[in-house]
């Protein structure tokens, strides 16, 4: 019994109890050190995030914690996570916390919501690394071979798949948003975490949502076997982004050959040789 209630002042210990740097690196090696939002890059610094806060009764206990990192930490909105949004600064973002514009007995005086600031939007390569992580899949046929495309001057991704046609667009933002918001819309076959990310404080912007997939006509679920025949587009060696071929006209001397679909988007002339 005395055990026990040792052990349960030290659970509900206020703050951080003294064995938290022990605790924190099981966390950190029964999550394999990645963030547990599905579709993270976990490429920003990790914390350790209480289930139920403290404050409410939570335990600091391996059951009750889990992995997250700093942006999607930042995210949680129990109280406290406030000092976490403030205190986040990074190359590819800055979270910003909610700040009065000038000071409070000043007559023009208003309150500046939380907010992002975006640096370095998600890029061709992470967006592949992503689904190759996860194992992304289209919801309609499971099929795992799909294409992107970005619009740099839109700021879209456009996602394809190849076995049944159909597409998706949304957003180009940060890759801790692309990625997660991706995998709430197509399966994860592999490293699923286990929390969803908190979108609350990032939802007030309408572009920031993405539609619904777009059937394409002729490719539906009744023709994927004939599909199935047809040559697999292979990936740019340079980019990574799905190519497409290029046949030549009558009368050209030239051969057909794979070409970068990224070519008018980023001037990227990845090719490959065509094997009829």
């Amino acid at each position: 019994p005395t055990d026990q209630q040792i052990l349960f002042i030290f659970d509900h210990w206020p703050g951080y109890p003294p064995y938290w740097a022990y605790l924190r690196d099981v966390v950190l090696a029964r999550d394999a050190s990645r963030c547990q939002v599905t579709g993270c890059p976990s490429r920003v610094s990790l914390h350790i995030h209480h289930k139920l806060p403290v404050s409410q009764g939570g335990a600091h206990s391996p059951v009750n914690l889990l992995t997250l990192c700093a942006f999607h930490h930042a995210l949680e909105p129990d109280e406290g996570h406030e000092r976490v949004w403030g205190d986040v600064r990074t190359q590819f973002f800055t979270l910003v916390r909610r700040h009065w514009r000038q000071n409070r007995t000043h007559p023009g005086a208003h309150t500046v919501r939380a907010h992002l600031r975006r640096l370095v939007l998600v890029s061709l390569t992470e967006i592949q690394d992503i689904f190759t992580f996860y194992g992304l899949s289209c919801p309609n046929c499971n099929s795992t071979e799909l294409s992107f495309t970005l619009s740099q001057a839109r700021n879209r991704i456009r996602l394809s798949c190849n076995g049944c046609g159909n597409s998706i667009d949304g957003p180009r933002q940060l890759t801790e948003e692309s990625g997660p918001r991706m995998a709430e819309l197509l399966p994860a076959t592999k490293n699923i975490g286990c929390w969803k990310a908190r979108w609350e404080m990032l939802s007030y912007r309408k572009e920031e949502k993405w539609g619904s997939w777009i059937v394409r006509k002729g490719r539906t679920k009744d023709n994927i076997k004939a599909l199935a025949g047809q040559p697999a587009k292979p990936n740019c060696p340079k980019c990574g982004a799905p190519m497409r071929l290029v046949s030549p006209k009558p009368g050209d001397k030239w051969q057909s050959f794979w070409g970068c679909t990224q070519f008018r988007l980023t001037g990227c002339r990845g090719a490959a040789k065509h094997t009829q």
